[in-house]
């Protein structure tokens, strides 16, 4: 209790370096915790991406019956699929021209169906992955019956780069900020620890041992960097309620945009976490 009440009476009389290093961390965690919510909307994105994700398989004329029921029955029986919707040569002309109503003269002069009967295969969420996705329509592709196999499976190798690439910069970025926010709790720390260096003598010479001096210290590093882990929440929910007034409602897309609330919460912790050990790093370097 002692040792709360020293690191309370640091941070009154050393008001305005504390502030600069509360201010600096705050900072330092908005960005990170900006990064952070870019990085978890974009693996959302990924993962809701096979519901909206299909591959159509086609089917020659020469396919039969028991092709149909063989290739169906491959399809299903395949943890990567969903669902599978078999679309006959006739439905798929209705279709067709139900879309191209307004332009019905295509089909003048077409005696007879040109279409492939097809399976539209969705993809399950849970076991979706680039190269899971290139193996199945490798093993597709080969079954009897089968004229072609369409899909965007040159988009999702580049969502997969782009992911990948983002999360080694990603990474990057967040080493970096930890290590200079640690710095900083680091740096402040230790100037405070020599600016009391009187008082540091004095407990010295009543006998103090070096974890009652040390302990405010932790405690002063910890506050600061919970404090600026508090205004670093306050920052990232204003920005976001911000946003979402300003831009959702010109560009829909953004609607999608979420912010898990236990990200708020964790943020202080963050702060606290970072504040010890810098706290714990400089005051381990000093010779007593």
């Amino acid at each position: 209790m002692f040792s709360i009440k020293l690191a309370i009476q640091s941070i009154k009389q050393e008001k305005m370096l504390n502030l600069l290093s509360v201010i600096s961390i705050s900072i330092g965690l908005f960005i990170l915790s900006v990064v952070f919510l870019f990085v978890y909307n974009v693996e959302k994105f990924t993962q809701e991406l096979p519901e909206k994700f299909a591959i159509s398989i086609y089917l020659n004329d020469e396919a039969s019956l028991t092709d149909k029921r063989n290739i169906e029955n491959t399809l299903n029986s395949d943890p990567l699929v969903k669902s599978v919707d078999y679309i006959s040569k006739e439905a798929a002309l209705i279709e067709l021209k139900t879309t191209l109503k307004k332009a019905n003269y295509v089909f003048q002069g077409i005696d007879d169906n040109p279409l492939f009967a097809s399976f539209i295969v969705w993809l399950n969420p849970g076991k979706f992955d680039i190269d899971i996705v290139k193996t199945f329509i490798k093993k597709i592709k080969q079954l009897k019956g089968v004229e072609s196999v369409e899909s965007n499976e040159k988009l999702l190798e580049t969502i997969s780069s782009l992911k990948n690439g983002l999360r080694v910069t990603t990474t990057g970025i967040l080493l970096t900020f930890v290590c200079a926010m640690i710095f900083i709790c680091y740096t402040t720390v230790k100037i405070l620890f020599y600016r009391h260096g009187e008082e540091i003598e004095i407990y010295k010479l009543l006998g103090a041992t070096r974890l009652f001096i040390r302990i405010p210290f932790l405690f002063e590093g910890g506050a600061i960097g919970f404090a600026g882990g508090i205004i670093a929440a306050i920052s990232v929910m204003l920005a976001y309620y911000f946003f979402s007034a300003r831009f959702i409602s010109i560009v829909p897309i953004f609607s999608s945009i979420a912010i898990p609330m236990y990200t708020i919460y964790i943020i202080p912790f963050v702060g606290l976490f970072l504040g010890i050990t810098g706290a714990a790093l400089a005051i381990g370097r000093l010779k007593y």
